[in-house]
């Protein structure tokens, strides 16, 4: 599997964007410490509490044009590894839905990719979609009968759904 992390590049506070954000982050914690310490005469030990916090607001907002530009890049190209790397800051962003949609698009452009349909049957799973996640699961098991990941996983969805449907026999004998 291709993982990507979000790592930070010292190099990148050096670049243009960098001394941006880090500028205007300090003049936004500067404005907000005025603000603070002409209302409640708070001290200037505060100021250097105010800039990682800007940072944080400037940076998420510098990262969200980020996004917008791999989609947009996403959009123009089927590059699987580009829509990789954006289904997975869909998900750490807890949108599912997208990540959903950009894995679809993985499967459209390679139907055979085994990473794509372990991760789409893992999110299923999760979902409760557990039937949908089984099928995905056994059509990798059918074109590659040694993937361990997915016996691993077809053996523990096959115990949730027996798990499940004894929960419903028990049900229906009580009612």
């Amino acid at each position: 599997m291709n993982f990507a992390f979000i790592s930070f590049n010292f190099s990148y506070i050096f670049s243009p964007e960098g001394l941006f954000i880090i500028s205007s982050a300090i003049f936004i914690s500067y404005l907000f410490y005025s603000f603070l310490r002409s209302h409640f005469k708070w001290s200037f030990l505060s100021f250097f509490v105010f800039v990682p916090i800007s940072i944080f607001f400037v940076a998420k907002d510098e990262r969200t044009t980020l996004v917008k530009k791999i989609e947009k890049r996403a959009e123009k190209s089927a590059d699987v590894n580009l829509l990789r790397h954006l289904s997975r800051i869909y998900e750490y962003e807890g949108d599912i839905t997208s990540a959903v949609k950009t894995y679809m698009k993985i499967i459209q452009v390679d139907p055979t990719d085994e990473d794509t349909l372990l991760k789409l049957a893992i999110i299923f799973a999760q979902m409760g979609n557990v039937d949908l996640s089984l099928h995905i699961i056994q059509n990798i098991l059918k074109s590659n009968p040694s993937n361990v990941i997915a016996k691993h996983l077809y053996d523990v969805l096959t115990k949730i759904k027996s798990g499940e449907e004894e929960g419903k026999k028990e049900n229906i004998k009580e009612k």
